[in-house]
């Protein structure tokens, strides 16, 4: 996919270049097609940026899933291709739009700059498909052992399940966030058009610091989740709050730009950005509603018997296998070796 990507990419440098070899009259046309050619031109910049920071995110995504057996994680990464190659339908809108409007301006364009798309669309489809295929067949042979850490216990795999979802949707919005820092960083530097100095650097600055909210937010949820800690879930959720907002407005930003004749690429990116953000909210008040229900205590006992721990079981006489409906916890007084924080491991 990564040559796909330098594909495109090149192709799209050559178009620029092209019109950016032509006399002032030619100049003078493009700039009353594209109001903001700078944007216009960086816009090809921030996909290529989106997509290989997309690879790489994909790909430790997808090793922590088939390590973890985590096959919710599994049919997020075959979700995640399919809107890929739906991305590629939006790109040969674009260039195609791009070239329509260059042509006007008396400047020739190779018609076969079209074709380029089609093979990585293709790609994209064949990958997609095949990735729904195996996460069907990791799923239907792994079954619930997902929850391999659990047990039979019914209660905690339903605690345990909604853990797991809402730290892979924290993953998810680690990569947003990686885009989004990416993105903010290589404007601010790379775009000195005079007429956005002041109010397109403002803007861009206040993001930045937004970005850095998301880190902070990150590193709260790895601190009180392991913990169960209700005062860092509480300042997570008001960290949360926060992000989402700009997140909203992110998106008006990004409908604003499409609507006027910018990139929909951007649009692209925002709305699942958005709907992600909202379920990660959500599901952030149903972790915290998981604390204090034994889970963590639950775990900390199966690793101990996994790793052949001492566990030191108080009146043994009266000792009794738990049942499958009740909790070990509730069953057994239990002075676990490790600490409790170590116990619930993710």
């Amino acid at each position: 996919m990564t040559f796909f990507y330098l594909r495109l990419w090149d192709r799209s440098n050559n178009i620029l270049f092209k019109t950016n070899a032509f006399n002032s009259d030619a100049d003078e046309c493009l700039n009353s097609i594209f109001q903001k050619p700078l944007l216009k031109t960086n816009s090809f910049v921030l996909e290529f940026l989106f997509l290989v920071l997309f690879q790489i995110f994909q790909f430790n995504f997808s090793l922590n899933a088939i390590f973890n057996q985590y096959t919710t994680q599994v049919i997020i990464i075959t979700l995640i291709n399919g809107v890929v190659a739906l991305y590629g339908f939006i790109h040969v809108y674009e260039i195609k739009k791009l070239v329509t409007e260059i042509s006007s301006c008396a400047i020739s364009i190779d018609p076969e700059y079209m074709s380029y798309d089609f093979p990585f669309i293709l790609t994209s489809l064949i990958l997609a498909a095949t990735m729904g295929y195996l996460a069907y067949k990791v799923r239907y042979d792994l079954g619930e052992r997902i929850y391999k850490k659990i047990g039979l216990d019914v209660t905690m795999q339903v605690l345990f399940k909604i853990r797991l979802i809402f730290l892979m949707l924290m993953k998810l919005n680690m990569y947003f966030m990686l885009v989004i820092a990416s993105t903010t960083l290589y404007l601010f530097v790379y775009i000195t058009d005079e007429n956005l100095s002041f109010v397109f650097r403002t803007l861009i600055i206040i993001q930045f610091s937004v970005v850095l909210v998301q880190f902070a937010a990150q590193y709260i949820v790895h601190r009180a989740v392991p913990k169960e800690s209700f005062p860092l879930m509480k300042l997570f959720n008001c960290f949360w709050f926060i992000i989402l907002v700009d997140w909203f407005i992110f998106l008006i930003g990004s409908v604003c730009l499409a609507i006027n004749g910018g990139s929909w690429v951007l649009l692209f990116f925002t709305v699942p950005y958005c709907y992600i953000g909202i379920i990660t909210f959500i599901y952030a008040w149903k972790t915290s509603d998981t604390f204090n229900q034994g889970l963590r205590e639950y775990v900390g006992l199966r690793l101990n018997r996994n790793h052949e721990l001492i566990i030191k079981i108080e009146d043994v006489e009266d000792y009794r296998p738990p049942s499958r409906k009740s909790s070990p916890v509730d069953n057994y007084k239990v002075n676990l070796i490790q600490k409790p924080d170590e116990a619930l491991i993710f």
